[in-house]
């Protein structure tokens, strides 16, 4: 895994290769030496610098964070531009199926009735697809499992949804080469409806 920390100068013009701010602890790696610094002053200003700067990739060679990478020289990190047309309509497919579904789950609704009126997943998207559509919470997918539509036949069962359970409706986009979109949102089946409990919002840059 990379950390988000590009190259940046260090007072002397020297290039310091990896700035890390990690419980109040400024790592540097020069190119003479290791320096651990307690020092929450140069931890900011070094904070206020890499802020400022749009690369997104580490440019270090071997860092607490990374470890082991091929070095990055200054000048060469990558800057992100916003997402592409082709990235836009796999997220807005995703969160497609994802609104569709929510809204459709009903207490005391069979699990083959939910499987009947689930969205149904675009051809191309079919062979990448999150093997549930919704599943229940906690530590990993729980109990209950509703299958796709299409699905339902050779691996779904039947069952009710009960008031009380807290779902997760999942979504998957992707074409079989190339990049994919997923999307989850937690619910909560009350007596009479479903309650949304995730709060994080969708990313506008994707939904434009």
């Amino acid at each position: 895994m990379r950390c988000d920390v590009p190259i940046v100068r260090s007072g002397s013009g020297r290039a310091t290769q990896c700035a890390v701010s990690r419980k109040g602890t400024l790592v540097t790696r020069t190119s003479q030496k290791w320096s651990f610094e307690v020092a929450a002053a140069k931890a900011r200003s070094v904070a206020q610098t890499v802020s400022s700067l749009q690369p997104r990739f580490c440019a270090c060679s071997e860092c607490p964070q990374c470890g082991p990478q091929p070095q990055h020289h200054e000048g060469r990190a990558k800057v992100w531009k916003g997402p592409n047309a082709a990235q836009r309509d796999l997220y807005k497919t995703a969160h497609e199926q994802v609104q569709h579904n929510m809204p459709i789950l009903k207490p005391h609704m069979s699990f083959r009735d939910y499987a009947n009126a689930a969205w149904d997943i675009p051809g191309k998207y079919n062979a990448r697809r999150y093997y549930l559509s919704v599943h229940g919470s906690g530590m990993t997918g729980e109990y209950p499992y509703l299958y796709h539509h299409g699905d339902f036949p050779d691996a779904g069962y039947d069952g009710e949804i009960l008031p009380g359970m807290t779902l997760c409706v999942e979504s998957v986009i992707g074409a079989e080469a190339g990049e994919g979109a997923k999307l989850e949102q937690q619910v909560l089946i009350t007596e009479t409806d479903v309650e949304l409990l995730s709060e994080f919002p969708f990313e506008a840059a994707l939904m434009a």
